[in-house]
């Protein structure tokens, strides 16, 4: 683990750090600020060039930010009085027909987050797509799978209730 740091603090120009204020007990974030002090680059102009040269500016999309939040919440609420009204007073087309499409997309909105932490589009592009155009295929198919169990069997309720029994 030294080894990385001194390394790390040679390669970028701090190898000015004294050994005398050094410690093999001190952890990595108080190495790097006490080498930071004692460099002689200015760290915040090394930082702001290397931010802006490595991650490009988005101009700023609302649905992206708070909107998709608050949608994502509202959904996630809305579950809770579903399920209990299910399991309270058993099926009801009104609330099948809502258990149908709120979970599917709750569950597409909750998978969508996981894609794009572990398979960021700038790092995996073609995985990224097809993983998401698979993952709009299944959110799809599983609401057309609750519509069709709504319409043409018992609704979601009764049927959850078979499997559950089964």
């Amino acid at each position: 683990m030294s080894q990385v740091l001194t390394q790390a603090l040679r390669t970028n120009g701090l190898a000015s750090l004294r050994k005398s204020t050094f410690s093999p007990l001190m952890s990595s974030p108080s190495i790097i600020r006490l080498a930071n002090q004692n460099s002689r680059l200015s760290s915040t102009k090394a930082a702001a060039t290397v931010r802006s040269d490595s991650v490009p500016n988005h101009p700023v999309n609302r649905w992206e930010g708070s909107w998709h939040w608050l949608v994502e919440r509202g959904l996630s609420i809305s579950l809770i009085p579903m399920f209990g009204v299910s399991m309270l007073y058993g099926g009801h087309p009104a609330n099948d027909f809502l258990l149908g499409f709120v979970l599917p997309i709750h569950t597409h909105i909750g998978l969508s987050a996981v894609v794009t932490d572990y398979l960021p589009h700038r790092r995996l592009p073609i995985i990224n797509r097809v993983v998401t155009a698979l993952q709009f295929l299944l959110t799809g198919g599983a609401i057309y799978g609750c519509y069709t169990i709504n319409t043409e069997d018992v609704g979601l309720t009764e049927y959850f209730k078979k499997m559950w029994k089964a």
